[in-house]
């Protein structure tokens, strides 16, 4: 990901110019862009999809996102949100700490 914030901060503003520029997403046009939709994000870029393009779909939601709204809500439904986030951070923690 080192070429990706590398990219940006030469005055990449999209995913196409990172791609252009690094080669990252040239071979995968969906799960491939979520780290280059993130480090554009935090660099406080919001690209817009190409019109007339495809396989753009934004950011995939992750476990630290999900408001304690939707947590409540699905959990009723057979969701472990709650479950899953405590044992992501347990698993984290061992690895952490090896």
């Amino acid at each position: 990901m080192r070429e990706v914030v590398a990219a940006i901060l030469t005055g990449a503003r999209s995913p196409e110019e990172i791609s252009r520029v690094t080669g990252v997403r040239t071979g995968c046009k969906t799960e491939c862009i979520q780290p280059i939709l993130r480090l554009l994000h935090a660099a406080g870029i919001e690209p817009k999809p190409v019109e007339g393009g495809w396989q753009w779909y934004g950011k995939t939601v992750t476990i630290w996102e999900i408001s304690e709204e939707l947590k409540q809500k699905y959990s009723i439904k057979g969701f472990y949100f709650v479950e899953d986030e405590n044992l992501f951070k347990k698993v984290m923690e061992k690895i952490q700490n090896r």
